[in-house]
């Protein structure tokens, strides 16, 4: 039997591939309050599959601190998406300054035209908008398919807060109601 080498250029190619895939993995799995970086949920495969990032209650609440409800402009630097139903969460409580656009609980691989359009105006024409998408907790699909779209029409700052509302009062986190 004969043996080849492959060429060093492969080598390296084939390490630096492990290296950028593990240290991936480990930086989705590590982004969760309290989470052993060890256990990938599948949430964290969720996040990695969609393309977004996550975002702790504690960051959520700080980029929250930074707005200044009298400016506009600075509103709408970031936008925060409640994927539930509205009736049934939405109206009672949601997060300050959400806006909200109802996503199903299991994983849809297609969007019509129609809920397109409604999707992408919701989100607006700038493409690098930072955005958070929650739900009612980390069971729940809905945020992960408003990241996962958001992601796939453009979007590059796409975040989902995995906790959810839940949790965020649980926080003992300020929200809203609808009027």
């Amino acid at each position: 039997m004969i043996l080849r080498r492959e060429p060093v250029s492969l080598r390296l190619l084939r390490v630096v591939l492990v290296l950028c895939l593990s240290s991936g993995i480990l930086a989705a799995a590590s982004n969760g309050e309290g989470r052993n970086p060890d256990k990938i949920t599948p949430r964290d495969n969720a996040a990695m599959r969609g393309g977004y990032n996550t975002v702790s209650t504690e960051e959520l609440q700080a980029w929250l601190d930074e707005i200044d409800p009298r400016w506009l402009s600075e509103r709408e630097s970031l936008l925060i998406v409640d994927t539930t139903p509205y009736a049934d969460s939405y109206r009672r409580h949601h997060i300050p300054y959400a806006a909200h656009f109802e996503f199903p609980r299991k994983e849809m691989n297609r969007l019509d035209d129609k809920t397109r359009a409604e999707f992408e105006k919701i989100l607006g024409p700038d493409k690098r908008r930072k955005m958070v998408f929650y739900s009612e907790s980390v069971e729940s699909g809905r945020s992960h398919n408003g990241a996962m779209w958001a992601v796939s029409l453009g979007y590059t700052h796409v975040y989902l807060y995995r906790q959810g509302i839940k949790e965020w009062m649980e926080a003992g986190n300020r929200t809203e109601t609808a009027r």
